[in-house]
């Protein structure tokens, strides 16, 4: 295994990679690329993971129900005032 570890301020990172040349005593090796957290944690706890789901939850659910909700009173107060505006 060879192991690189590279110390990274936070924020968001592009990784790119390339093969620049053949090594034939690699041949027949399957090569696995792993990017691993400090202590080899795959994510950082149940906050970060609680932050992922939630606002992936807000994103797909509670952002569309509380975008039609404001459609829908919206339009349940303009018929209230066209509906005053009209018996005037």
């Amino acid at each position: 295994m060879i192991a690189q570890p590279k110390g990274l301020i936070p924020g968001p990172y592009r990784f790119e990679a390339s093969i620049l040349r053949d090594c034939p005593e690699f041949h027949g090796l399957t090569a696995h690329l792993q990017l691993a957290l400090p202590g080899r944690k795959i994510s950082f706890g149940w906050r970060s993971d609680l932050l992922f789901w939630g606002s992936a939850a807000n994103y797909y659910l509670i952002g569309p129900f509380a975008l039609s909700l404001a459609f829908v009173l919206i339009g349940l107060e303009l018929g209230r005032w066209l509906a005053l505006r009209g018996n005037r």
